[in-house]
């Protein structure tokens, strides 16, 4: 009686929707050494304010291309924070059309993973990628870049982004026909 606890430290890692708010809640359960069977409780909310990423990315591609054209897809990537972030993974997903051709750097794993490694505060990188896109005129597809981080044994997503292109009309085209009609 008349005692103070023991202090508890939580380290947390905040994932879902940037420029949020969420809400902590804290739920002490205990008894009376005297009457084990009397249960008491106290609870506390505290609301957390979300920032941005932790990692943030950014897509740097042509508006429009052309079906069959090779063209660049940078990736931007800057770690926000004031800490060391390890082990850090990029993910592109490509859409069905794409070709991957050739990065700046070798992918870990397939053509579209990269192990990052440690990210010193505030630090900033590239990747530049090429390939092109074979598709119907007037169609648009989505790159999606995935920004995760292993920390204490388990994978947390830092950040996602997407990035969208056209395949625009083509400037010349050509019709084949014989004897009148193209049932040939």
């Amino acid at each position: 009686p008349g005692s103070i606890g023991r202090q508890q430290s939580f380290n947390l890692i905040a994932t879902g929707v940037s420029q949020s708010v969420r809400q902590i809640e804290a739920r002490l359960n205990y008894s009376d050494a005297r009457n084990p069977s009397v249960r008491f409780e106290r609870v506390e909310k505290l609301e957390v304010q979300i920032g941005e990423p932790a990692v943030k990315l950014k897509f740097e591609i042509p508006n429009g291309i052309l079906s069959g054209e090779t063209f660049p897809v940078v990736v931007h990537y800057q770690n926000t924070t004031a800490e060391e972030i390890r082990n850090v993974h990029l993910l592109l997903t490509y859409p069905s059309v794409f070709q991957f051709l050739e990065s700046s750097s070798t992918p870990a794993r397939g053509n579209n993973y990269w192990d990052l490694g440690s990210l010193p505060p505030q630090a900033a990188g590239t990747l530049s990628l090429a390939g092109r896109a074979i598709g119907p005129e007037q169609s648009f597809f989505d790159f999606q870049g995935t920004v995760t981080a292993d920390i204490a044994g388990q994978t947390y997503t830092l950040h996602s982004e997407a990035g969208s292109i056209a395949i625009e009309s083509a400037p010349l085209s050509l019709d084949i026909t014989t004897d009148r009609g193209d049932a040939y």
